[in-house]
């Protein structure tokens, strides 16, 4: 519950910091997280279907307008 909290304050924090068409799909890529997560502390296989989801998160981030400037 506290990190989710973490989280939450760190969203409104990078909202009034950055702007919000990065901060936005930045933050709703809390998946990797959870998968990074679960392949390093729990020691879980990662399949070639969440590296595909991976990938694709990635790409959205990086093809948002702005990200680049």
């Amino acid at each position: 519950m506290g990190m989710m909290a973490g989280g939450d304050l760190g969203v409104i924090v990078a909202s009034r910091l950055g702007p919000i068409s990065l901060v936005t799909p930045i933050s709703g890529a809390y998946p990797l997280v959870t998968l990074i997560f679960a392949a390093v502390v729990l020691r879980e296989k990662i399949t070639w279907f969440q590296y595909v989801n991976v990938a694709v998160i990635i790409a959205g981030i990086i093809l948002c307008p702005g990200f680049s400037s």
